[in-house]
């Protein structure tokens, strides 16, 4: 490759990485790797008009409590925003993951940001790299629904994630109850709200 390439590649990798469709590919990968070990619905808001507003995956209220009675579990799940871009662009956004790093400093102490991202390189990455399929499946599906404001709600979009390939097989109960409790628009309205309560006046890189 030449030089003249791979700079055209570095351009589109951080035109990737500092637009919505990065802070699509990290919420996606937070999705991707929490259904990887199990259940867990829940809806991704991502803002209509803004690369640098907080975004995130909601997960539903019981489920999340699973979550985050497993340390383990929940450390992989922090990890995989971060690790997501890595494995796609190689590079990263570190300040688009502060809430994760804070959420694993919460779990396993205050190590520095560094340290946390190089363990959740030694430990993580493989398997990001075997969900990578499915995080740019489910990458492709919200970049259509932005694209197509299929599930806009004010100036976010909240997509379920019945509507997401989860990267385990369901059967179609699981599939059914999913839609339930996460399709209708009062749940996705529910998801919002507690989003915005939760990151009231808050900003991502």
């Amino acid at each position: 490759m030449t030089a003249t390439c791979c700079i055209a590649v570095r351009d589109l990798a951080d035109a990737l990485l500092d637009g919505q469709h990065g802070t699509i590919l990290h919420e996606v990968s937070h999705y991707t790797a929490a259904n990887a070990d199990g259940i867990v619905r829940g809806h991704l808001v991502i803002h209509a008009s803004s690369a640098r507003a907080a975004a995130g995956f909601v997960p539903d209220d019981i489920l999340a409590k699973q979550l985050a009675s497993d340390p383990a579990r929940r450390s992989f799940v922090a990890s995989a925003g971060l690790l997501a871009e890595h494995h796609f662009c190689g590079k990263t956004r570190p300040l688009r993951a502060r809430a994760d790093i804070a959420a694993h400093q919460a779990v396993f102490g205050l190590a520095s940001a560094d340290l946390i991202i190089a363990h959740w390189k030694q430990d993580y990455l493989p398997r990001i790299g075997a969900l990578a399929g499915c995080v740019a499946a489910n990458f492709d599906r919200c970049v259509h629904y932005c694209d197509t404001n299929r599930f806009l709600i004010d100036d976010h979009h909240v997509i379920p994630s019945c509507m997401l390939r989860s990267p385990r097989w369901r059967g179609l109960r699981a599939r059914l109850d999913e839609a339930v409790w996460t399709y209708p628009v009062k749940e996705r309205r529910r998801a919002l709200e507690e989003f915005l309560a939760v990151h009231a006046g808050s900003r991502t890189a």
